[in-house]
């Protein structure tokens, strides 16, 4: 299958369905419509164009994306590597931080 058929399935929908929007919004008064079923038609053709192209973009979008979420996810290992290794206690009234080894807490004074 080809990598580009989601997004001529795609196109295709949208030409059907405009062409049946144009064709439904120039008619007169009481003239009968003569191609609304390419409605019914670009539904579908919409919806499986989305479903085959949305690997496609959602690959495109991660690719210019890729150094934010790379750097995003080394800060979020840093803190969690601070965490696991933590030789600090924080405080559950004013979470501050204080040292291993205190008892009362620096900042508000209540006991760790």
């Amino acid at each position: 299958m080809s990598k580009n058929f989601g997004l001529f399935i795609l196109i295709a929908g949208f030409v059907c369905l405009g062409f049946s929007m144009f064709e439904f919004l120039t008619l007169d008064m009481w003239e009968t419509p003569k191609y609304f079923w390419l409605a019914f038609v670009a539904l579908p053709l919409l919806f499986f164009g989305f479903v085959l192209s949305a690997p496609r973009i959602q690959r495109s979008l991660l690719n210019q994306q890729r150094d934010n979420i790379r750097e995003t996810m080394k800060v979020m290992a840093d803190g969690l590597r601070e965490g696991l290794h933590a030789t600090n206690k924080i405080c559950e009234k004013c979470n501050h931080r204080n040292e291993a080894s205190a008892i009362y807490c620096s900042h508000c004074g209540t006991a760790l």
